[in-house]
């Protein structure tokens, strides 16, 4: 009998322990992503139950200045990607953040508030998981915009 309510409390633990968590295509994003036309990187760290990204553009100089704040969640069985970037202003600098929502079974995530851009998805090699694709839809009536990425390898 005894034995029975451990192993009751262990399912329920690892029941609620899992509820949350980011699994499956997103968990290959962790690590540093150069784009393929040399023009910045990405990186995505793990950190407790999200996969946190920082956006990144070189400069002319060879300087990188990071453009962009990214975060992927799970809410309600569904990953909520959010977009955060400084837009500049009369006033200074201005934060823009826009939240996309998608699936857990692919990275393809719709603007939920019909901004632009429409959608973004993400998009692993099929037979490397060192090769990554970024497809950004702005308007319907405009020509996606493809990005091609490399994981950099340490």
């Amino acid at each position: 009998m005894r034995i029975c309510k451990l192993s009751i409390i262990f399912i329920l633990c690892s029941i609620f322990t899992s509820f949350g968590q980011i699994k499956g295509k997103a968990l290959h994003l962790v690590g540093t992503w150069k784009y393929s036309e040399g023009s910045g990187y990405e990186t995505w760290i793990l950190k407790g139950d999200q996969l946190i990204g920082s956006g990144y553009r070189s400069t002319k100089i060879g300087d990188s200045v990071k453009v962009e704040d990214l975060t992927i969640s799970l809410v309600n069985k569904n990953l909520i990607y959010t977009l955060k970037t400084n837009q500049p202003t009369s006033q200074g600098d201005s934060a823009v953040t826009r939240q996309f929502v998608g699936n857990k079974r692919s990275l393809y995530f719709e603007n939920i508030v019909n901004e632009m851009p429409e959608y973004i998805q993400y998009k692993l090699g099929i037979f490397s998981k060192n090769k990554l694709r970024i497809t950004i839809q702005f308007k319907s009536n405009q020509k996606l915009q493809k990005l091609k990425l490399q994981r950099v390898i340490n």
